[in-house]
């Protein structure tokens, strides 16, 4: 993992270091730009190309803003669709930072996990108004059993499975996703403190802020993991009562932003530390991990944009809440229009619909399911 690449400036006898050493300091602004002019065409692209990209992010969430206010109908909901596709551009333009001025890495992690963890209190209070507040929501999920099984990527998530939705669960799942705005941003601040004061470079407290560095680290990926299962718990009950509001293509989005922020960059951390990583990509620095994740990170959240760029465009004017039927409601069958529908299918070669009672068409489409079930128990005993 080694690896160290000497320039020395025409303008200036100081000689400039690449390394990936630990215990040497990241490179300043000025430096880098200075080593990348210096690197050749390749460098250079492979460094300001994710310039133009997030140059692009911006003037798309420009137009987005411009087009969600022109076509508003609820100004809340306006402002919180804001927040949430203001994290793309945020985000992108922060990593962008953290690549160009690598020694205030602490910082930038430290801004974008606030933006970050407020986009996603914002993202879920949208879903909330969209259902009109929290008892709308209980009354429009109630007839479903909500809670999947073991959702992808929190596998390991063992209770409340098929729950039917109440009240005090979707306080669980508010506090689930609330609990990232107060972690996240904790978190990062302590990192913030850390890595400002040079802990990690003093041979003395070096091994204990480390192990600091470490707990912090674990503490803001479990807490991410929590705010995803909350997500996915959402997305699924909200599949069918928000279907008119294409709710699936808007949460998926979001989702990955939250999967990529906090799986690659632990994933990379851990490489780091079984020096599964070559020096040299972006450009050698003690901080790779951070560099790497950074630089994927911008071209991630470049295909997430384009993504919600069309999913969030859709007007939503006559969309409605779905409400899920109870059990009760479903299997609830009026034996006078059954008899009816038998005897008018009857009556019409065996059809079973009739265009001026489309009660009748539903009620025996009940009976044949009814029926079917009852067959299928018969089979198995």
């Amino acid at each position: 993992m080694e690896n160290t690449t000497i320039m020395e400036s025409s303008n200036e006898s100081t000689i400039f270091t690449w390394t990936c050493d630990p215990r040497s300091q990241s490179s300043s602004a000025a430096d880098l730009l200075r080593m990348i002019n210096a690197s050749g065409i390749g460098m250079q692209v492979q460094m300001y190309f994710p310039i133009a990209l997030v140059v692009v992010m911006v003037i798309i969430f420009i137009e987005e803003v411009i087009f969600h206010v022109k076509n508003s109908l609820h100004w809340k909901r306006t402002v919180y669709t804001i927040w949430v596709l203001g994290v793309y551009p945020v985000l992108s333009l922060l990593s962008l930072l953290g690549i160009f001025i690598p020694r205030a890495s602490a910082v930038i992690d430290f801004a974008a996990g606030f933006y970050y963890s407020i986009a996603l209190k914002k993202f879920f209070m949208l879903i909330l108004h969209l259902y009109g507040g929290k008892q709308q929501m209980e009354n429009a999920l109630k007839g479903d059993r909500i809670v999947s099984a073991n959702p992808f990527p929190c596998c390991f998530v063992c209770c409340c499975h098929n729950q039917p939705m109440s009240l005090r669960r979707i306080n669980i799942l508010q506090w689930l996703v609330y609990q990232v705005v107060i972690i996240a941003p904790a978190g990062y601040f302590i990192q913030t403190v850390i890595s400002s004061e040079g802990l990690l470079q003093d041979p003395a407290t070096a091994r204990a802020a480390g192990f600091g560095l470490t707990v912090v680290g674990w503490m803001i990926t479990c807490s991410s993991f929590v705010c995803l299962y909350g997500f996915r718990v959402l997305s699924w009950a909200s599949k069918y009562s928000l279907q008119q509001y294409h709710i699936r293509s808007k949460f998926s989005p979001i989702q990955l932003v939250v999967a990529f922020k906090t799986i690659q960059s632990f994933i990379v951390g851990v490489m780091l530390r079984f020096n599964g990583l070559s020096c040299g990509f972006p450009y050698p620095d003690r901080q790779i991990d951070f560099l790497l994740h950074n630089y994927l990170f911008i071209y991630e959240l470049f295909i997430l944009a384009l993504i919600s760029w069309f999913t969030f465009r859709r007007l939503e004017e006559g969309c409605e809440v779905m409400i899920r039927p109870l059990p009760s409601e479903i299997y609830s069958v009026n034996t006078e229009n059954m008899t009816e529908a038998i005897n008018l299918g009857e009556q019409n070669g065996g059809m079973t619909y009739d265009d001026q009672d489309s009660n009748v068409y539903e009620k025996v489409e009940i009976k044949s399911d009814l029926t079917y079930c009852e067959d299928k128990a018969i089979e198995t005993v």
